[in-house]
């Protein structure tokens, strides 16, 4: 079955990239989008079993394909148009993960301003955050980070005019219409509005990121501090 065939729903797209890389991309439609993500997945775990790949990078909407050479590419890309998939892309993987907040405090300074923003109190902001199902779409920014999904609409707030110099491993946060949860220490104009004590990079551990593609994530109330 032929990329086309299999994801027919998607309109998939082959762009070379750069001499060695092929990039699919599943982006004419909405974004996030589980069902398309879905096949980002399937797509990776396909593709990345393939003897004249050296490593693939899911992203949101796309797949990046890194070949051995220029001519790997080209056989590569001539078996996505002719065929090399088989079975479905089935159940989202992902295992369910629980996130303790301390929401608020030292490690939370934009909460009450985003609660403002989102004409919530402080209260109805956390309680509507930590209801939520975050999904992580791909991992990416900096080590252990992960894209997530599912940050309620309401919840939307414009990122920081000025960015932190440094923001800390664990820092629970809000950038326009996304969720996150910041992993290592990084400049950042995302709001906080929390903080975890969950360590989500580690290089002692293997794998060393807590997060994977598919996981399901629960923000839990610790407690809410002023």
């Amino acid at each position: 079955m032929s990329l086309a065939e299999r994801y027919a729903g998607f309109d998939p797209v082959l762009h070379r990239y750069g001499s060695d890389s092929l990039l699919i991309d599943l982006a004419d439609g909405p974004s996030p989008d589980l069902a398309r993500q879905a096949c980002i997945w399937h797509l990776d775990e396909v593709i990345a079993t393939w003897p004249e790949v050296v490593e693939t990078v899911p992203a949101v909407n796309n797949l990046l394909v890194v070949c051995r050479d220029a001519d790997a590419v080209a056989r590569i890309s001539e078996r996505l148009r002719r065929g090399g998939f088989e079975g479905d892309a089935g159940a989202v993987p992902g295992r369910d993960i629980a996130i303790p907040v301390h929401y608020g405090g030292i490690g939370g300074p934009d909460l009450t301003a985003v609660a403002a923003h989102c004409g919530l109190s402080v209260k109805a902001l956390v309680e509507a955050h930590s209801a939520a199902v975050y999904t992580v779409l791909c991992l990416g920014a900096h080590p252990g980070f992960g894209y997530l999904a599912g940050l309620p609409a309401a919840l939307s707030v414009p990122r920081r005019a000025s960015p932190r110099a440094r923001v800390e491993a664990g820092s629970v946060a809000i950038g326009g219409s996304q969720a996150g949860v910041i992993a290592a220490p990084t400049p950042s104009g995302w709001n906080l509005i929390g903080r975890t004590e969950l360590t989500f990079f580690d290089l002692q551990e293997q794998p060393p990121n807590l997060l994977r593609p598919g996981d399901r994530l629960r923000f839990e109330i610790a407690d809410i501090r002023s």
